[in-house]
């Protein structure tokens, strides 16, 4: 079964330029829009579906595109998982239906969301992205050890920017990157 993953609504920054500006000891404003875009880079780099973490981190909507109902459960990517909003299907005619949230139950909440059927899932048309889950994930307060790690990498990247690397020291992530996120690193959903 192909899937299909794409971001709906994005979240809020997880980390403020106030923020950033502070644990850089930076009090001027020329630099703004750089440190802006480290946050942003930072952030990247953990979050979503193409963060190292796995999981969501501020609030957000995301969209999973499958070509049918799977044969069980359906695991849900990116948490901590908040809700789903909405299931609609191509039916067997190619016509497009919303699910009635009484033909299924959702479990995981602030963890792996889960959706099951309270029935069978019903017949889907023979076409890729026939099933369209749309929920959301992420934390209302992220934790403050992800917090820092993304003040972390932007105190690295606004400390290292124009130095060019001697010999085989180039590195892209701060020593300790590594330990400091292994804890929130989600096993592949699937």
């Amino acid at each position: 079964m192909l899937t299909n993953l794409s971001l709906v609504e994005a979240p809020d920054p997880v980390v403020s330029l106030t923020d950033a500006k502070a644990f850089l000891h930076v009090w001027h404003d020329d630099d703004d829009a750089l440190i802006t875009q480290l946050i942003a880079a930072a952030t990247d780099k953990l979050d979503g579906a193409g963060g190292v973490l796995g999981r969501a981190l501020g609030v957000q909507t995301w969209r999973l595109m499958l070509d049918c109902f799977p044969a069980g459960a359906v695991k849900l990517p990116l948490p901590p998982f908040r809700s789903v909003e909405s299931i609609t299907y191509f039916d067997r005619h190619g016509d497009q239906q919303t699910l009635d949230p009484a033909d299924y139950k959702t479990s995981g909440v602030g963890g792996t969301g889960v959706i099951v059927s309270t029935g069978d899932w019903p017949d889907t048309w023979d076409f890729p992205g026939a099933v369209d889950i749309v929920f959301e994930a992420g934390y209302d307060a992220v934790p403050a050890s992800l917090k820092q790690v993304i003040l972390g990498l932007v105190f690295f990247w606004y400390s290292t920017r124009g130095k060019v690397p001697d010999g085989n020291t180039a590195t892209e992530v701060p020593f300790g990157f590594d330990d400091a996120i292994s804890a929130w690193q989600v096993a592949y959903v699937g």
